[in-house]
């Protein structure tokens, strides 16, 4: 078992939701076999990967009790996809409409936020990009069909939004990079950044630096509101 769940881990392209519902899709299929190994494997494979960590938790829980029916897998992974849809409708909801709203990533969830909020006749959309070649920014904006740019300087009303790959208890968050970058571009003009996630990503550690390279920490003090299926989601709640 863990040596697919490994191979499923770690993937380096697909976000963290996505990599969660494949590994519960996998287990649901392939049985109880070592569910101890399967929930360590989830705890320390990709660290930085909350809704993994959770994940594997979990895990640990049904390891203790008894091997869980598939069917169990199942509601964790309708649990998840519910979460993550409810927390960009909240998103798309709550954001302030007719902005500039500008993203660093193509994450599903930011992906399903910005999908939303356009619905409202809200604003354009522009992806963060320091460095206007970097791949992955333009792969954003091909998904997000926005525009790229690495100044906020002819944006009247800026507005920023990011996923979360983790949320620690202080409201930081680990996030892919350039994300610290926006962050700090915003403050600058002084305008807000809102963080849309479920609570699968939520952490009840302090927060500490990214171990994965391509990842930022994003301190709680240049966030103005993380969102979650329940709705905004107040530091110390995890």
């Amino acid at each position: 078992m863990t040596g697919k769940l490994a191979s499923i881990l770690a993937d380096k392209t697909a976000g963290a939701t996505e990599i969660a519902r494949r590994a519960l899709e996998y287990l649901a299929s392939a049985g109880p076999e070592d569910l101890a190994g399967a929930a360590r494997l989830l705890k320390t494979a990709r660290p930085d990967f909350a809704v993994l960590v959770n994940l594997g938790r979990r895990l640990e829980t049904f390891a203790r009790t008894g091997p869980p029916a598939p069917e169990a897998f199942q509601r964790m992974l309708a649990e998840l996809e519910s979460a993550a849809r409810s927390a960009a409708e909240n998103a798309a909801r709550l954001l302030p409409p007719a902005a500039d709203l500008i993203t660093a990533s193509y994450s599903s969830q930011v992906v399903q936020t910005v999908r939303l909020y356009r619905g409202r006749d809200a604003g354009r959309v522009w992806v963060w990009a320091p460095d206007p070649a970097d791949p992955i920014s333009r792969q954003a904006a091909a998904v997000l069909q926005a525009e790229l740019t690495g100044s906020l300087g002819g944006l009247i009303q800026p507005l920023g939004l990011i996923g979360a790959d983790a949320v620690f208890a202080d409201g930081s968050v680990i996030n892919g990079t350039p994300s610290l970058s926006l962050a700090e571009a915003l403050a600058g003009r002084g305008a807000p950044l809102y963080v849309v996630a479920s609570s699968w990503k939520l952490l009840s550690e302090p927060p500490r630096p990214p171990l994965e390279p391509g990842f930022d920490l994003v301190p709680a003090r240049l966030i103005t509101e993380i969102i979650v299926e329940s709705g905004p989601w107040k530091p110390g709640s995890a």
